[in-house]
């Protein structure tokens, strides 16, 4: 690893794992960029005890996962995880609209959409 970043050498079967506090029967979503894949493939998973992989990826690109954990506590590094609870947007793509409202409530003019990708 250099500058925050996790590397990988060509035809070796090696882990990345960051200790991750899960809770079982919970599930959690992740986040995470992939550059410079050229061959194989990478595959977010929550280890330590019961293995739960997420799903593989074979392309750069960014992408967002979701596991539920079993037991274990480890994590791919440089990922963003949120615990998943009924309050949560769905994985995907969803537009906003902003209302600014001054110290009295009072509304001014809607600005939007603006795009957000949920993870």
């Amino acid at each position: 690893m250099a500058g925050g970043v996790a590397t990988h050498t060509t035809g070796a079967a090696d882990a990345i794992s960051q200790p991750f506090e899960t809770t079982a029967g919970k599930y959690y979503r992740l986040g995470y960029t992939v550059s410079g894949i050229t061959a194989g493939s990478l595959t977010p998973r929550l280890t330590g005890g019961s293995d739960r992989p997420g799903t593989a990826i074979i392309a750069d690109g960014t992408y967002s996962d979701r596991i539920q954990a079993v037991s274990g506590n480890d994590m791919l590094d440089d990922v963003v995880a949120y615990l998943e609870t009924s309050g949560c947007l769905t994985l995907g793509t969803h537009y906003i609209w902003i209302e600014p409202q001054n110290a009295d409530g009072l509304s001014g003019p809607p600005a939007g959409s603006f795009e957000i990708t949920i993870i």
